[in-house]
């Protein structure tokens, strides 16, 4: 019998045996009659897939190379929203926040490109509302509460909504839309704030 050091001996079984066939499901969401949810794929890179299950059946709602994910606070969370079948999402190709309409193919993007990312996406009414994390700011990024007009170019890239923590998270709007709350953490309080129209 041969010795070997601890963790060098061979193995018939592979990483890739252990972990290849293995889809990990995420954020799950029901609107109306439709469940949607994120399905990690590793036989894809780990692309995350928006799966959308219509009762009947489950349809990828996204082909490659769309990968819905973030990665604000390098862990993500928040990628996608949907509400009445319309679907907003962080791409991870370019961190850009993209529409997708009930009855279309093509997403449309909803801010522009640049050293940004977004995460926990709230859909309400004609408003997107992220976290973004800003990477132009230096020395470190600048983690805003933003608010994203649904059917606009939003060439600032978000109406900034509350700033000046060191971790925003989590956006919740009221249901009569009359304002919004975030997590925040730091050594300063994080307020409400009342958007505007």
């Amino acid at each position: 019998m041969q010795t070997l050091p601890f963790g060098t001996w061979p193995s018939p079984i592979a990483p890739d045996d252990l972990a290849g066939g293995q889809v990990v499901i995420d954020e799950v969401r029901v609107d109306g009659a439709d469940t949607w949810w994120l399905e990690q794929r590793p036989t894809e890179g780990g692309r995350q897939v928006l799966v959308r299950h219509d009762g009947t059946a489950a349809h990828d709602v996204l082909p490659a190379p769309w990968n819905v994910r973030t990665r604000v606070h390098e862990y993500g969370g928040g990628a996608y929203a949907v509400a009445d079948g319309t679907v907003v999402f962080s791409h991870l190709g370019d961190d850009r926040v993209y529409r997708l309409d009930p009855s279309a193919t093509e997403p449309v993007a909803l801010t522009p490109e640049g050293p940004r990312r977004f995460g926990g996406l709230v859909l309400h009414g004609e408003h997107v509302y992220a976290v973004r994390e800003d990477h132009s700011r230096d020395p470190e990024p600048a983690n805003e509460l933003v608010r994203l007009d649904l059917h606009g170019d939003n060439p600032d890239a978000g109406v900034v909504l509350h700033t000046g923590t060191d971790f925003v998270s989590r956006p919740t709007v009221s249901p009569t839309g009359a304002g919004s709350r975030t997590s925040c953490g730091t050594t300063r309080t994080c307020r409400g704030t009342r958007p505007t129209s």
